[in-house]
């Protein structure tokens, strides 16, 4: 654990592990056009003609990928946008959810999942540096409501690995709010303290104290088990295509 949170550390201090912003180069149609509807038309077509529940789990990652790298691109100067694509990216783990359920290797796609979202809520974070404030709550739930249907999914395939998943979530979640602790603190000219003994202000009095609080409570299920998962997306394979 302390290596993982080292490497989280690094990541805030460098700005390293965000994708790269290739996905909304690509498409022809960027979430600030009038049209955009078209492309998530698109999106839902390819999503329903991919057959296979593995293949459509594939899709959904990518899709997930491709909303963090909108967020960046545009959600920046944009609440509105970043509010909707953060939404986005919250339904697909809706359906990730149930989806990780009905395949054949629950246990491998779990822990793919798993992964991957470890990847993608350090991604997140990155992101919630750079949206505008009124934007920032609803990366917040995404990040929340995400690793929610991620922990669902290992609470009934792998039960072990709950307590670490959420116990890793919760330090990303917690640099996060912090570093927007210490920003507020900083505008407001009480980082430090003063002479007058006032000092800085208690968390839940800070803005964005009420979401650590939230942190916590969520995520608090008791000690890490586990090693610590790379952070790189793993394709998610039906078992015929393994042998």
């Amino acid at each position: 654990m302390k290596k993982y949170v080292a490497t989280v550390l690094l990541v805030f201090a460098f700005g390293i592990v965000l994708p790269k912003m290739t996905y909304a180069a690509s498409d022809f149609l960027s979430p600030t056009s009038s049209f955009y509807f078209v492309q998530s038309w698109k999106e839902s077509l390819k999503l329903f003609f991919s057959f296979s529940k593995e293949s459509k789990l594939n899709y959904l990652d990518e899709l997930n990928n491709k909303r963090i790298s909108e967020l960046y691109s545009y959600g920046k100067n944009n609440a509105q946008i970043a509010e909707m694509l953060a939404n986005k990216y919250a339904n697909n783990y809706k359906k990730i959810e149930t989806l990780a359920l009905e395949v054949q290797d629950k246990s491998q796609i779990a822990e793919k999942i798993e992964n991957n979202s470890l990847a993608q809520q350090e991604n997140l974070a990155r992101v919630y540096e750079q949206v505008p404030e009124q934007a920032k709550s609803a990366i917040f739930n995404a990040q929340v409501n995400s690793s929610k249907n991620v922990s669902a999914v290992l609470e009934k395939v792998n039960p072990e690995k709950v307590a670490d998943y959420n116990q890793k979530v919760q330090q990303i979640q917690k640099i996060q709010m912090v570093g927007k602790i210490e920003k507020a603190e900083k505008e407001s000219g009480n980082a430090g303290g003063n002479p007058e003994g006032r000092g800085p202000k208690p968390l839940n009095a800070i803005k964005g104290g009420n979401e650590l609080n939230e942190i916590n409570d969520a995520n608090e299920t008791g000690d890490s088990q586990g090693g610590v998962p790379q952070m790189q997306q793993a394709p998610m394979q039906s078992p015929a295509s393994q042998q």
